[in-house]
């Protein structure tokens, strides 16, 4: 089991701080270490990675953060080169190298919204139309972190809908 957690995240933006604060309390919680570094912009990232490897981080976490997103490159591929999985909140930045992340199904948020505009549209009140919580439709895992980890499909475990991106 990984001991140590690196965050990494911007430090602008309300909603990658709110859920770096939810991680810290998480792994407080199972008493998991963690270090965090920020990074004022995508020329940061490579700093700040390197960072949260030399202080240990066995494996890495990315909120949504459009900083950090602007250089996830650099961060994977540091990552990679030291066998460091790399976790993210968005299948975007799967896409882009990180290894996986539990996520939502960006059409069937959309869909959901579309069904809330339409019952406003048709007269409903706002009082009246329950707020919708969306929950982890799947599992994203990248294609290529995999093979540079060694790791096969046959060894995720996992109680969503796998989806392998391919990159």
């Amino acid at each position: 089991p990984v001991k140590k957690i690196g965050l990494i995240y911007s430090g602008n933006e309300d909603n990658a701080t709110n859920t770096v604060k939810q991680c810290e309390e998480y792994l407080k919680s199972i008493n998991v270490e963690y270090v965090e570094k920020t990074a004022a912009s995508s020329n940061d990232v490579e700093t700040a990675t390197n960072a949260l490897i030399a202080e240990g981080a066995e494996a890495i976490f990315v909120p949504n953060d459009s900083i950090i997103q602007d250089g996830v490159s650099k961060l994977t591929e540091i990552c990679n080169e030291k066998k460091i999985p790399t976790y993210c909140s968005s299948a975007t930045t799967v896409a882009s190298g990180c290894f996986a992340t539990l996520a939502i199904d960006d059409k069937g948020i959309g869909k959901k919204t579309v069904d809330i505009a339409m019952d406003y549209v048709n007269g409903k009140e706002v009082a009246d139309i329950p707020a919708q919580v969306v929950g982890i439709d799947y599992c994203s895992v990248s294609k290529s972190a995999m093979k540079t980890l060694g790791i096969s499909e046959d060894n995720i475990k996992t109680d969503y809908k796998l989806n392998v991106i391919e990159n």
